[in-house]
């Protein structure tokens, strides 16, 4: 195991609890948390799919924010990703 390992282990840790707590919202406030997308398994050292997940991310957000606001909500994150993951 080498230090960027001994990093990356660490900072899974320290982000394990995330999602199994409620969030902190305030008077007045609503959070809203997205869906994990699935994106297949990857090395967290590579970032030739940035653009594509980020797209992926933010369609899967705009889909999940418009259902909430009761408007049509967007197309199916999984179509955005679906270039994402028939690439992996």
């Amino acid at each position: 195991m080498n230090a960027m390992d001994v990093l990356l282990e660490s900072f899974a840790i320290s982000r394990a609890h995330l999602g199994r707590r409620p969030p902190a919202a305030g008077p007045g406030q609503q959070v809203f948390t997205l869906p994990s997308l699935r994106t297949g398994r990857h090395d967290l050292r590579d970032f030739t799919k940035t653009p594509s997940l980020i797209a992926a991310g933010r369609e899967a957000g705009r889909a999940m924010v418009a259902a909430a606001a009761g408007s049509s909500p967007a197309p199916a994150p999984a179509a955005a990703l679906r270039a994402v993951t028939e690439t992996a």
